[in-house]
């Protein structure tokens, strides 16, 4: 099963909290290359998914953040009208929940696909539906470009 690590932080709401992560990432060579924040009250949860996950959690739990690694299924979407049904449709076929989801960054335009991170509740369900509906699921290769 083919898999990407994310990032998981907990982050106050406040100005300037997410463009300070993105700097020390940056300025220690990490590339953020896909994000999702969801903000409730005085914190937010970041997901991230960098070109470094494990230097990425050192970075920040040396910086004082509170950091998890999720597992995550990244495919590549194809490129045609109403194109995401084929990723949601092989979901919902075998019932797994899509708890989340994002894309990544433009860097990978050379594959002319959008690559999308799914969080589901069954990464080795969703990877065996995806694949048996020729639905390219990436692994940790993708964070080398």
């Amino acid at each position: 099963m083919k898999t990407v690590r994310e990032v998981a932080i907990e982050i106050p709401n406040k100005p300037g909290a997410l463009s300070n992560i993105i700097e020390l990432l940056g300025s220690n060579g990490i590339y953020a290359l896909g994000l999702n924040i969801y903000v409730s009250g005085d914190h937010g949860n970041l997901k991230l998914v960098t070109s470094d996950p494990p230097r990425t959690q050192n970075i920040l739990e040396s910086a004082g953040f509170s950091v998890s690694i999720n597992e995550r299924v990244v495919v590549e979407t194809p490129k045609h009208p109403g194109a995401l049904t084929a990723v949601l449709k092989p979901l919902k076929s075998v019932g797994v929940n899509l708890e989340n989801m994002y894309y990544l960054q433009g860097v990978f335009a050379p594959l002319q696909r959008p690559l999308l991170v799914l969080a589901v509740d069954d990464n080795a369900k969703a990877f065996e539906a995806l694949s048996q509906e020729w639905i390219s699921v990436k692994d940790e290769e993708i964070l080398n470009y």
